[in-house]
Order: structure tokens, then sequence, then C-alpha cells
């Protein structure tokens, strides 16, 4: 009898038999063919369904050694050893598999699954993509639709979900996602509708809602965002992410005890939320957790103040968590989560000095944020400079220090290179900047990797046009990266931190007494300021008509609303007390309800007065510039004054009034009346500052001189360099020193 005959007849048994049984009768027919691979194969099968592995490879390995091109076999071979864990051998016999069949769709999905083990994940879709050529599942799509969302190509994201709801038309996932893309695609209107189909299918889902909000607070809709991050911890009250996404958009709009009573639910809930992602979940909060949270709530100024009292308590209790921290469990695990957001940023609009509260911060977090790094030796014939931040590109501190880099970087003996932050957003202001210098270099979202990016470069100096905007570029700076370091004035207060030998200054916004307001050693340039270049003359509507009615006064304070200290209602009241014309108009800050507190404070403070404060609306530039060409006058705020928006009035010859207070951040509009050999804005006093402020507004005359004036000096303000050249010569000496 032949052997095909035999394997006939033994078929019958062998769909019947307990798999023992199967095993001995194909092993007897095995030593009378033992060259019969497809009896190898049979073996191979049996044995891997009943988990005898070892057993089974060695029949695949005799069917291969007959059949070296047997995909089924090298298929097997590679199931195994993704079974056993052996990612290297599954890699190997599975791709054998493809080349021999290329159509084998198991072979590619298992071969994909090998690779993402491996963490090759671009490979691993790639095949999974070949998958879906052969034939469509549910399965790949809803992985590929998640897959290629985080990489952020949202295109063929798309392609996928839409397969998803051609497969599950009901399923609330799959619209929910749909939304999601629709949303990263600036498609507001359909995410909108797609996130409403998904609850219509699903009412209780409460991850939708938190979806929702994310797409209100980006279409500027802060009272549906706050509402539907609401209904997503009403539903689901466990929902740690929810409230979390609650309290930072609560904080956000100026809500700030609200919000510091939503992440102490979020972290209560789930105390390793704010640590790295893969850490696994503890529902027990330690000592340590309890300690981060103090911090946390501590560094959650109030954006706007409600009132003076406000503010005295959220500087006290700054100070007195500091106080405790020094005493108590301390550790910070995960440095970008758990500070994720939050800096000492707001500290500098309370209208104090700050040396001694960001010097005991910093020296607090230094311990855990300043690793030991052996520096590279600079090179010994040219200064490499580094400037790190996540402003450069249009952006308030690259108009004011672009100028001083690109002359830096004209300089013969020096070498300047950029270092972007992981939240920048480039855009011609960067491709500019980039022609101009050096060097320009992301840096990695890793806080360690960004460390060793710089550190890499063998710098000679390091510095940080700014310190508090960018949460990144804050704890970068606890790092010894360079030699020296030092901050310009992009955010003119102390930054605290002991890495930071200089902090770059200008002579004309400093008293003699400055340096006790600097933890750094002050440097002091002469000039002006900064080397600012003339603002475009954009073209700007035919209309100048505001629809404002005839006869009143327009007093403009463009500020934003941070800068609104509650000392500053005063002035407010007595300007409006003595002019009866006057009207007020402040900027909302982009979308957001911080103009409700301060709406609900000069109800207090102002009375009846405050129904002639306007908050306008954020607008486009264009906009804007019609709204300060057509004021009687600017109000400089103060504890901390204007900045860019200081040039832009002076270019539009607008008087401004300015009232210097003690500190860098409050004289900069004193600062541009002296560079201009003017002083008609210059208050000595609140009640000089409110008398200046009237007779602009009432004694058109003299507001027209003012004005004329400005177009006679205004000039001696824009593209000077006399400070930039200073900073050449100090950073030449330094070099001469090396």
């Amino acid at each position: 009898m032949s052997y095909h005959a035999e394997l006939r007849i033994l078929e019958p048994f062998l769909r019947q038999a307990e798999w023992s049984q199967a095993q001995v009768a194909l092993a007897q027919l095995l030593k009378k063919y033992p060259e019969a691979a497809e009896l190898h194969y049979r073996m191979a099968v049996l044995l891997q369904e009943n988990q005898v592995d070892a057993q089974a490879d060695a029949h695949y390995l005799q069917v291969l050694r007959l059949l070296p091109q047997h995909a089924p076999s090298w298929f097997g071979r590679g199931f195994l050893a993704l079974r056993s864990d052996n990612l290297d051998l599954a890699e190997t016999c599975l791709k054998r598999a493809v080349q021999a069949q290329p159509d084998f769709r198991q072979a590619l999905d298992y071969l994909a699954q090998a690779l993402w083990l491996k963490g090759q994940e671009t490979d691993a879709f790639l095949y999974w993509e070949a998958c879906l050529q052969i034939q469509s599942e549910l399965r790949l799509h809803q992985k590929l639709c998640l897959h290629y969302q985080a990489l952020k190509r949202w295109s063929e994201a798309l392609a996928h979900v839409q397969e998803w709801l051609a497969l599950c038309p009901n399923d609330a996932n799959a619209w929910n996602e749909y939304g999601l893309i629709l949303r990263s695609l600036k498609q507001a209107e359909p995410a909108h509708r797609a996130f409403e189909r998904a609850l219509e299918l699903e009412p209780g889902f409460a991850q939708v809602y938190t979806n929702l909000g994310h797409l209100a607070r980006e279409c500027g809709q802060m009272t549906a965002a706050l509402a539907a991050y609401c209904q997503a911890i009403t539903l689901q009250p466990t929902y740690a992410e929810g409230w979390l996404n609650y309290s930072q958009c609560l904080y956000d709009n100026g809500l700030t005890a609200q919000a510091q009573t939503a992440i102490a639910q979020a972290l209560q809930l789930q105390p390793a939320l704010l640590r790295k992602r893969k850490e696994a979940i503890s529902s027990k909060r330690s000592d340590r957790d309890s300690s981060m949270l103090s911090l946390r709530q501590a560094l959650q100024l109030p954006r706007v103040y409600a009132c003076q009292e406000e503010l005295l308590e959220a500087r006290a209790r700054l100070s007195f968590t500091l106080a405790q921290l020094q005493i108590t469990n301390f550790e910070i695990q995960d440095p970008l989560c758990e500070f994720s957001g939050l800096t000492n940023f707001y500290l500098a609009y309370q209208g104090q000095n700050d040396r001694e509260l960001n010097s005991t911060l910093a020296q607090f977090l230094q311990r855990y944020l300043s690793p030991q790094l052996a520096l590279c030796e600079p090179a010994p014939d040219k200064l490499k400079i580094g400037l790190v931040s996540a402003c450069f590109q249009d952006h308030s501190v690259t108009h004011c220090f672009g100028g001083m880099i690109q002359a830096l970087a004209q300089e013969p003996d020096f070498e300047v290179l950029l270092f972007l932050a992981p939240s920048s957003k480039p855009d011609q202001v960067t491709e500019l900047l980039k022609e101009r210098v050096q060097g320009l270099e992301h840096l990695s979202a890793s806080l360690e990797h960004a460390r060793l990016q710089i550190q890499q470069q063998a710098l000679d100096l390091l510095i940080y046009p700014e310190l508090g905007m960018d949460h990144f570029s804050w704890l970068l700076a606890f790092s010894r990266l360079a030699p020296h370091q030092a901050v310009l004035s992009g955010h003119p207060t102390t930054s605290g931190i002991p890495t930071i030998d200089t902090f770059i200054s200008h002579a004309d916004l400093e008293l003699p007494s400055a340096q006790n307001h600097y933890s750094e050693n002050l440097l002091c340039l002469p000039g002006v300021p900064v080397n600012y270049t003339r603002p475009p003359r954009r073209s700007l509507n035919a209309s100048s008509d505001l629809g404002l009615p005839s006869g009143r006064h327009l007093y403009l304070c463009p500020m934003t609303l941070f800068k609104i200290h509650p000392d500053f209602d005063a002035v407010i009241k007595g300007i409006l007390e003595r002019d009866p014309q006057a009207d007020l108009y402040l900027f909302k800050f982009h979308q957001t309800l911080l103009h409700q507190i301060l709406e609900r404070r000069f109800q207090r403070s102002l009375g009846n007065l405050a129904a002639r404060v306007h908050f306008l609306p954020w607008m486009p530039w264009g906009q804007f510039m019609l709204w300060l060409e057509n004021a009687d006058v600017v109000l400089d705020t103060f504890h901390f004054g204007g900045g860019n928006t200081l040039y832009m009035a002076f270019e539009r010859e607008v008087p401004v009034v300015t009232w210097p207070s003690e500190f860098q951040r409050g004289r900069g509009g004193l600062g541009l009346y002296q560079a201009m050999g003017l002083d008609f804005g210059v208050a000595q006093t609140p009640e000089d500052y409110i008398q200046i402020a009237v007779r602009l507004a009432q004694e058109k005359d003299w507001n027209r001189q003012c004005r004329l004036l400005l177009r006679e000096r205004n000039a001696l303000i824009f593209g000077q360099t006399r400070s930039t050249e200073a900073l050449i010569l100090w950073l030449k000496a330094y070099l001469y020193q090396k």
C-alpha cells in the first residue's frame, strides 16, 4: 500500500481521536515514511496545538530540511518563538514565511506583533497595513487608527476610522476617535457632531465629554468647556484625568481655589497621575504625594486677583509651603509631568521683591533638579554661545531680542546656537533666525536628553532669553550646562536659580539698589533696553470708526490682565471721577473668562463707575492697532508695566502715562521716555498719574503737542544698538579671559 493510501485510511481516525492517540498514529507512520514532509508538518501542528513546543519545533525543522520554502512551517516556528518570547527568532522565521508567501496574512500579522514587542513600531505598522491590503479587519483598523493619531498622521488615521465606522456604524468608541481626528484637523463643527453621535450611542461616555471640553476650549467657548468637563466627572466621579482637565480649565479662567480642589481630587484618585504614564497606578497616597500636591497648589498663584487680600494670602501660602517642605518627605520622580505647565511665572505680578521667595523655591528644587554633569571643554579660539527658549518665533521675546541675537551671530569671534524647547511653534521668524545664526537645534522632549544635547555642544555661555514662561526651559535652567549661564529680561524678574550666574538688564531700568532684587549678578547695559525693530506699517482697515459715541474720551489700557494689580484700581477710579467723558477699555485675555474676575472686582472698588470700564475681545493685530491709534491716551500698568505694547504705542505717536515702580518690570515706560528725552507722561505718584492722564484726554492741544514730540523723537527707541554693542564688549572680555 502506498504512503498516500495509508494516509487516506488514517484521516478519519486522526480527526476523531484524542490528540495523544493521533500523535501515536502519526509517529508510527513517520517511522515508515521518515522523509514525508507532510507527516512532519501534521505532527508539528498537533504538538503545537497541545503546547508541546520543543517537539513541534523539531518537526517544523524536519519539514524545512525537506522543503526550505515551506511558508506554513516558517510561520509555525515563528509562532512558537513568539509564544516563548524569543522575539529575534520569531522575527527571522516570520520574515522567511512572508518571503516564501507574500500574501500569507497570518504571518504578516504575527510578524507585526513581534516587531511591536521589540519596539520597532514603524515596521510593525507597515506589516499590519500589508495585512489590510489582503483583507479588511476591524481589529487592525482600530489599531492603525490609534497608531496614526499618536504619530499625528491625521489623513491615515482618518482613513482607518472611516473603515472602522463602515464596519461598526453604531460603535461609540469609533465616533469618539472620529471626533478626535476631526478636531486635530481643525474641523470643529464636524468634530462636535461626531462627539454628539458618540453620546447618543453611549450617554454615559465620560471621556467624550472631556473631548467636548477640549474642543470648546480651542474654540474659545470657556463656559461650555467648563460645563463639559464638569459633566465628565459627574458621570464618572473616579475619572482622575477628568478632574485634572477640569482643574486646568478652572485655573486658566482664574478660578484658582476651585482648580486647587479639583487637582487634589485628581491626585487623591490617582497619586501617580502626574508622573510617568508607564508607572504602575497606585491607589495609595504617600507623604511624598501630599508634599508635591502642596507645592503644586502653592505655585498655582491666581492669574488675576479678586482683591489685595487674596494676593497677600497667596504669597503667604507659598512662603509657608516652602518652609514646611524643608522638613517633610519630598521627592521629584518625573519633573516634566509633575511640573507640567507650572513655574513661578505669576509671582512677578504681585508687585513685590521676589528675590527671597524665588531663591527659596529654587534652592529647594535644586536638590532634585540639578544632576551632576561633566562639562565638555570649550574651544579656545571662539566664544560659543547657546540660547534656549520656546519663543524663537513670532513672539514678544523674539521681538525684543531677535536683533541682539543676530548681532551676536555676526561677530567673527562668536558662534551662536539656538536650542528650541519642545513647546516651540516654529514659523517664518524661526527660519529667519536659523539663516542668521551658526546653528539651530530642536531639543528632545526628554529633559535628560535635552541636557545632553546642550552639554555636548561644549558651550562657553548659555543664555535664557526668559525664565518662567515655559516650564521645560525653567526646569532645564537648574542644570549646569555651560561654565557661565545668564538670563535676559524676557520675563523681568530674578530666577532665584543658583546655576544662573548673571541677569542681563539695562541701566535706564534699574535703581542703584537693584542688585537687592536679584539672586544673580546684575549686569546693567547702557542705552535703550533692546534693539527693537520698528513695527511695520501694515495695511489697516480704511475706516477707523470703532462705533464709539462722539464726545467721549478713550482711555486704553492694552496690557494683559495679569498686570492689572489691585493697586491700579484707585487710579482707574480717580480718572473716571475727574473725567465724566472718560471710558476705559481693556482687552480680554484670549478667550478666557479672566475679565469676569476683574468685572466683579471693579464692581466693588469702583461702584457705579465700573459701568464705564469695558472689555474688548482679544483681536487681530490690525484691529488692535485701530484701537491704539484712536486712543486719546494709553495707560501703562504698575507694578508690572508694558513691553512690546509701549513700543507700538510710541511708534503710533500715542501718549502713554506711566508711573515707574521700584522694579525693572515696572520701569519700561520711564526708560523709553528717557531715551527720547521726554518726560510728559512720567508720573511721580499715583495722584500725578491721574492728573496727567486726564489732562492728555481733555486738553486736545497739549495732546497734539505730545504726539508731535513723539513723532520727532520716537526713532530714538528703534533699531538702537548701544545696548547690544555693550553686551558684545562684555562677551569679548569674557573670551579674552579664556
